[in-house]
């Protein structure tokens, strides 16, 4: 994916509300324009301008001429590459993984001093 400009990172299941995989991340971290397809209370999580959003174009020729225009515009591209894919960066995984495990720690604490 490294050595893409876009990434087609499309759900399994677009229609399940809220369903979102590692798809976009995926394609995201590795530098590219993701062009996703999903449940549209996916984007609601995740910033539909830093990539191409399926849903929003009426039909798959209207999607790839815009992609087209991305493709061979580089000013273009930059101003959707260079946005962030996180809307709240308080949701992004390290920030996640660190509530959980103090939440983990803080419940499981007082359990294993209580058995010394």
């Amino acid at each position: 994916m490294k050595d893409c400009k876009f990434v087609i990172a499309y759900e399994n299941t677009p229609q399940m509300e809220g369903y979102i995989t590692e798809k976009p991340f995926q394609a995201y971290t590795a530098g590219a324009v993701p062009i996703y397809n999903g449940h549209a209370k996916s984007i609601e999580d995740i910033n539909k301008e830093a990539l191409v959003y399926s849903g929003d174009f009426k039909s798959n020729q209207e999607m790839i001429e815009y992609i087209k225009f991305l493709d061979s515009n580089d000013e273009e591209y930059c101003k959707v590459w260079n946005r962030p894919l996180l809307i709240d960066e308080q949701r992004s995984y390290d920030v996640v993984k660190s509530h959980l495990k103090k939440k983990i720690m803080d419940k499981f604490t007082p359990l294993s001093e209580n058995l010394r």
